[in-house]
């Protein structure tokens, strides 16, 4: 039936998150710079500056932003399942609009782990020029197309997730 189904699905995801979580808490880094946030399941690799070839093998770090560790603004843009379509691969951001006040999100940058905590979630307009706060203060910001659920609807509005560090 539907709701056993549902009941498999929910502790497979459950399961998935708790090993990512186990594997991100044990692991001091990565060879190549790489994000884990378990709750959302994201588990995805950065990659440097931001065009449509690297959005679809990962996610993005802006290259006016800053680097992890280095006192100001991180900024990582990726796609979310909207960008995708139903036939194709989800993307590493798709679930971003579960995440609350609190959970954690690892993020390994060059051969250092770092560890941040979401302080606020927000939706705000692509022209927004608040968009890309590159002003001084260690923070991680996230950013993804907000769901509309609909594949076929692009929309100009973004979900920001802005964490700090722990």
């Amino acid at each position: 039936t539907l709701q056993k189904m549902a009941e498999r699905l929910r502790k497979d995801v459950i399961k998935k998150s708790e090993a990512m979580k186990r594997r991100a808490a044990a692991s001091t880094h990565y060879r190549e710079n790489r994000i884990i946030i378990p709750t959302a399941l994201v588990d995805a690799p950065i990659l440097e500056g931001i065009d449509m070839e690297k959005l679809s093998e990962g996610v993005c770090h802006i290259a006016k932003s800053a680097v992890p560790g280095r006192g100001g603004n991180c900024i990582i843009e990726g796609h979310n399942l909207g960008e995708f379509g139903w036939w194709r691969p989800e993307g590493p951001f798709n679930m971003l609009e579960i995440l609350e006040q609190g959970i954690r999100i690892y993020v390994f940058y060059n051969g250092k782990k770092y560890v941040y905590r979401v302080k606020e979630k927000k939706y705000t307009d692509i022209h927004d020029p608040k968009l890309y706060d590159f002003s001084q203060g260690e923070r991680l910001t996230l950013i993804t197309c907000t769901s509309t659920w609909n594949p076929t609807i692009y929309t100009e509005k973004r979900t920001v997730i802005v964490a700090y560090p722990e």
